[in-house]
């Protein structure tokens, strides 16, 4: 009886790894713009979450804004984390827990100057304290969201 010895064919490699190739070129950008879809809906998700809660805020202290003490007056910044972020005098649970992660930036922090919003490289958020607008920190675009 005669065996025949079957010689690996190096060909069949190079046509299989040009083929998955070839097919992972089709798919990355197809991932690429999920991933990026992922992030819109989470920066939009966080957006409307706070801005409810900074609204469900003002109506239990008489139209006030998180961090401000009087009517009309400055809102601070740490006391905007800190009262939206703390449990109310009626031990109500806090308006959030804490400041959602940008998901652009991956920060949370609040940004209160008067720079304007959507500035590259600044934080994660920005609230305008005189219109009360609360929106993304990372990119002119995510701004207007």
């Amino acid at each position: 009886m005669e065996t025949k010895k079957r010689h690996f064919n190096w060909q069949n490699v190079f046509v299989l790894v040009l083929v998955l190739g070839t097919v992972g070129a089709l798919v990355a950008p197809r991932i690429s713009r999920a991933r990026q879809g992922s992030k819109v809906s989470d920066l939009v998700d966080s957006l409307q979450m706070v801005r409810c809660r900074i609204e469900w805020y003002k109506f239990e202290h008489d139209g006030l804004l998180p961090g401000q003490k009087v009517a009309g007056g400055e809102v601070s910044s740490a006391g905007f984390v800190t009262d939206i972020t703390r449990k109310s005098a009626n031990n109500r649970c806090p308006h959030i827990e804490e400041v959602p992660v940008n998901p652009f930036n991956g920060r949370n922090s609040v940004r209160f100057d008067r720079l304007g919003k959507g500035t590259t490289g600044g934080a994660g958020w920005f609230f305008d304290a005189e219109t009360g607008v609360f929106c993304a920190d990372d990119h002119d675009l995510h701004a207007s969201y």
